[in-house]
């Protein structure tokens, strides 16, 4: 269990070092702040090392977060971002359903599950004792890895998303 930024981001990291065949992870805060250039790096290095390797950003949580050019560098490493929620014309109050989800799912055996986003006001190292604090869980073996992480990998996989890009920031759908 983790209680600390620092602590889970650096955790987090090093098992996204040692994937092997596929990394999923879903946020609904990302910034390209130094937290998230770590992450950034780690997921295109992985990528690059022909790791299936897709990110999930909710379209308003991560809005402001996430430059055109690191969107670009993701897709330039071949890391597959899609943004959940886009707003679109046809159903525009549906901009208040968001995508709280906070996960990182590593090879099918390795489940990161809970709070904290990927951004500096969680790591005690950028933001001293007024950081935010949270709860996330790091679940591997039997009970937590296997088929029902496979599971919400494929749902994942199958949500319905935007990947198409208009400015750095997602287009509208619909």
């Amino acid at each position: 269990m983790f209680v600390e930024g620092d602590a889970l981001y650096d955790a987090m990291l090093a098992d996204i070092a040692g994937a092997q065949v596929a990394i999923r992870i879903e946020s609904y805060i990302f910034a390209d702040d130094e937290i998230g250039l770590q992450f950034i790096d780690a997921l295109g290095q992985a990528s690059r090392s022909g790791i299936t390797t897709q990110l999930r950003l909710d379209a308003a949580g991560s809005w402001n977060g996430l430059q055109w050019s690191s969107v670009e560098k993701l897709a330039k490493d071949g890391v597959v971002l899609t943004w959940s929620r886009p707003w679109s014309w046809r159903h525009p109050f549906a901009i208040q359903r968001r995508n709280h989800r906070k996960l990182l799912i590593v090879d099918d055996q390795v489940v990161y599950l809970g709070g904290f986003n990927i951004h500096r006001s969680s790591s005690r190292r950028a933001m001293g004792v007024g950081r935010w604090r949270d709860t996330r869980v790091r679940i591997t073996g039997p009970r937590g890895g296997g088929k029902p992480i496979a599971k919400i990998s494929q749902k994942i996989t199958a949500a319905k998303s935007c990947s198409v890009m208009l400015s750095g920031r997602p287009a509208l759908a619909g």
